[in-house]
């Protein structure tokens, strides 16, 4: 997984002001990889989600058949996307 910068921030954080939970992206999401849990929190849905969209084939892992899998960040936000209606996802 690439290293990010110092300066970049990364994770989940809540704007109190407006009641809303933001993720902040560094780095080349085409080649980023995030567990389930960071896939999840990404996506702003529970890791069970990303399980079941694994399941039914809509995420593929980059390390198939590993007990922890890896997705790519482009396509956990392609789904998510296509799940919540959204037309698309900017790359």
């Amino acid at each position: 997984m690439p290293s990010k910068a110092p300066d970049q921030a990364s994770g989940a954080f809540r704007m109190p002001n407006l009641g809303v939970t933001m993720v902040v992206f560094g780095g080349d999401l085409s080649e980023t990889t995030w567990s389930t849990n960071q896939a999840a929190e990404a996506a702003g849905v529970p890791p069970r989600r990303i399980r079941v969209w694994a399941h039914r084939n809509k995420l593929v892992p980059v390390n198939p058949g590993s007990i922890h899998p890896r997705y790519r960040a482009l396509d956990v936000l392609r789904v998510e996307a296509e799940m919540s209606g959204r037309l698309t996802v900017a790359a």
